[in-house]
């Protein structure tokens, strides 16, 4: 599930609890743990023979075709993304919207066109895909476990626990 929808379905009280990214307005009964906070970087195939681990400009990707997501799958997210690439005179040439990282990187693997994803993908890219760092876009991608304090589940309460028993030791490292 996104972001949205797993925010619905912890107000719900159908998930216990979810891993979020934390954009904007979050209804006030939820609580988060902060756990990471990632960049984004461009994905784009490899069969478009960019240098290796040379960093771009947002405006290289200019006229080139881009795969995105739609809005309605995380709009705080997207209007941060447009509202970034517009400040620095990027125009998105969007061919096509899936809504999943995971189809946005298959699409750029097949070489339909280039993404702007999550660096917490750099550990992991798919085959004819790679990663560049940008010299002029940054969007922090804050990382948090989300849940409702009131919520008794046992699993929960023992994962918050663990949660918090390992941000304390990286503290103090």
């Amino acid at each position: 599930l996104n972001t949205p929808e797993q925010v619905d379905e912890i107000l719900a009280g159908t998930l216990d609890g979810g891993f979020i990214y934390s954009y904007g307005e979050l209804p006030r009964e939820l609580r988060l743990v902060q756990l990471a906070v990632n960049d984004v970087v461009a994905a784009v195939p490899r069969s478009w023979n960019l240098p290796d681990n040379q960093a771009i400009s947002a405006r290289d990707l200019n006229g080139r075709p881009m795969i995105c997501f739609p809005r309605q799958t995380y709009p705080s997210y997207y209007d941060r993304l447009l509202g970034a690439c517009d400040d620095l005179d990027l125009t998105l040439n969007v061919v096509q919207e899936v809504p999943t990282e995971a189809a946005i990187l298959s699409l750029v693997s097949a070489g339909i066109g280039a993404a702007i994803v999550n660096s917490a993908n750099l550990g992991r890219p798919p085959a004819r895909t790679q990663f560049l760092r940008f010299t002029d876009l940054s969007i922090r991608m804050p990382l948090a476990f989300a849940y409702i304090d009131t919520n008794p589940n046992a699993a929960l309460q023992r994962l918050l626990r663990v949660f918090d028993a390992t941000l304390q030791a990286g503290e103090s490292d």
